[in-house]
């Protein structure tokens, strides 16, 4: 397991409140706990326990008998940052104390890659192995962070089998759906949000996310391309409430923002202009840092919020993690809601 720890500067910063070193210390109880090193650390358990404080309702969700809003990222053209967006969204989460649980249903697996999950190891239980052989989920759940309640279900490329190993099923587009509920309980239990990273293909596998979703949200990189592929997004769920009469709420990010460049703009204020309320707030720039989550480039992978939180990129990764779960209810924010 990894560890993710901050100094108190950090720590303010996830909690969204202005304190100073010494009151940071004392909330988290860590007055008399020697230091390592000139400054302390503190751990998302250390966060969670602060927010807990700070914000009674906060606890609130831990009484709640439901099945956690699950967020799906879709796009259909690849490289728009989609994966990258549901992982650092996950991490971002966990980070502030809430607990959240990724769902990697893209079989690429880079989700699960940026997080440092070795979906090559032997007797790894991934996505495909709940679907389609009832394996049960907490077989599958990885914990790639200690004192950080962030758990992952992985991916990997035998999760392209999917559409044809169902495709004799009846019902086969409710397979996702099937296992959320049969899994409700589980997940009502450990969990304050679901994030699923669906694959980037119109596919049988994709159609299970959407049907399981409870928000869609799009990533959209401001290069022109991704708008065009947004029909595909918009066709599939024009499908999706013929078919099964669901209409899903669906919010846009717009990510890859470079405000030296004037296309870059102007395909900001276009999908201002299509989506209104539905365009997120937050906007992804373009960041170098984002090129080194790969394993190609690192040796080894992680996040980009792990590596660079205080990074222009990883502030606005946190703060598209609040404004999500400001949208969603959930609570302990501390922002109104």
């Amino acid at each position: 397991m990894r560890t993710f720890e901050v100094r108190a500067k950090l720590a303010s910063e996830l909690l969204a409140v202005p304190l100073d070193a010494n009151e940071i210390r004392a909330l988290a109880n860590k007055e008399n706990v020697p230091r390592s090193g000139y400054h302390l650390t503190y751990s998302a358990a250390d966060i969670g326990q602060m927010r807990s404080k700070l914000f009674p309702e906060f606890n609130e969700r831990l009484k709640l008998p439901t099945v956690p809003p699950v967020v799906s990222l879709r796009m259909s053209k690849g490289g728009v940052g989609k994966s990258t967006t549901a992982s650092n969204l996950a991490l971002c989460v966990a980070a502030q104390g809430y607990r959240a649980l990724l769902i990697d249903a893209d079989p690429q697996g880079d989700a699960s890659d940026m997080l440092g999950i070795d979906v090559e190891q032997e007797g790894i239980v991934t996505m495909l192995d709940l679907l389609t052989n009832n394996a049960p989920i907490e077989s599958a759940i990885q914990r790639p962070y200690a004192e950080m309640a962030l758990s992952v279900i992985p991916a990997d490329n035998f999760l392209s089998s999917f559409d044809l190993t169902v495709s004799a099923y009846t019902r086969r587009e409710y397979l996702f759906a099937t296992f959320i509920k049969n899994n409700s309980e589980f997940l009502a239990k450990n969990f304050d949000i679901i994030i699923v990273d669906s694959p980037p293909s119109s596919s049988v596998l994709n159609f299970n996310v959407l049907v399981a979703s409870d928000v869609v949200l799009s990533v959209v990189k401001l290069d022109g391309m991704s708008t065009k592929a947004l029909r595909v997004l918009a066709q599939e769920l024009n499908d999706l409430d013929k078919a099964f009469s669901m209409k899903k709420p669906v919010l846009f990010l717009a990510n890859g923002y470079h405000p030296s460049y004037r296309s870059s703009e102007e395909n900001l204020d276009n999908l201002k202009n299509m989506y209104g309320d539905q365009l997120l707030k937050t906007v992804i720039p373009a960041y170098a840092g984002f090129l080194s989550q790969s394993r190609v480039t690192k040796g080894e992978t992680n996040a980009l919020y792990e590596r660079e939180p205080t990074s222009p990129a990883g502030r606005k990764l946190l703060e598209l993690s609040r404004e999500i779960l400001a949208l969603l209810g959930i609570k302990g924010l501390g922002v109104e809601q």
